[in-house]
């Protein structure tokens, strides 16, 4: 009996794109044979989720994309628009949170890139296959495998670019507490003034006047610094 999956659930999309009927799961010999499959895989792009044979998925259409869970929506993402969901609930007064996720959503486009260069290969590869006849399912085969080890180079390239994008988060940090303790020197007094004012009915402003000599961009570093 056919399992329906993701894939076997978007070949059944693209033969009805393409004016097919979908086949009885029950009735094997209405399984479409695989130059049915082909032909309508071409007319969509197939996504395969991480638990399923990307073999198959490349067999039937190289431009196959592999997706993964989005934490933020709950959607499948194509693997190289994947990234890690993460949030910041406070304020970012170091900007440094921002231009580590700015970082991140840039990894996607080489790997975009990677990917096609990826899909074009497989296609030289399998026309490769039609020409020099012999057992061509097995060198399709082949193509889809090394379609299949292409995309994870793709998708290698795309996680060291968030380990790099981590590491400059990581330094702006950093450079970041190392500029407020330089400015701040007060930070532990001025942090407790500011707790004491927030949750014991006192202001803001008792804390500015108390700190008058401190520069005044204490009072927005201060409370978030990591000192």
């Amino acid at each position: 009996m056919l399992k329906w999956t993701g894939l076997t659930m978007a070949i059944a999309t693209a033969l009805a794109c393409a004016g097919l009927d979908a086949y009885d799961e029950h009735d094997a010999s209405e399984e479409p044979t695989r130059e049915v499959q082909k032909e309508a895989a071409a007319s969509t792009t197939i996504q395969f989720g991480e638990n399923e044979d990307p073999i198959e998925a490349y067999l039937l259409s190289c431009s196959a994309q592999q997706t993964a869970y989005n934490d933020f929506d709950g959607e499948q993402t194509p693997s190289c628009r994947w990234i890690e969901f993460d949030q910041m609930c406070a304020d970012d007064p170091s900007g440094c949170f921002g231009k580590t996720e700015g970082c991140k959503n840039t990894c996607g486009d080489p790997c975009v890139t990677c990917e096609s260069e990826c899909t074009t290969d497989c296609g030289t590869c399998k026309e490769t296959c039609s020409a020099q006849g012999g057992d061509a399912d097995a060198c399709m085969r082949a193509c889809a495998a090394e379609r299949y080890a292409c995309q994870q180079q793709c998708v290698e390239g795309r996680d060291a670019c968030f380990t790099r994008c981590g590491e400059r988060g990581e330094a702006c940090y950093s450079e970041y507490d190392e500029k407020v303790e330089r400015i701040c020197p007060q930070c532990d007094e001025i942090r407790e003034c500011m707790s004491e004012a927030m949750f014991d009915g006192g202001t803001v402003e008792q804390c500015e006047a108390k700190f008058a000599a401190v520069d005044r961009r204490c009072f927005e570093w201060c409370p978030f610094s990591a000192m």
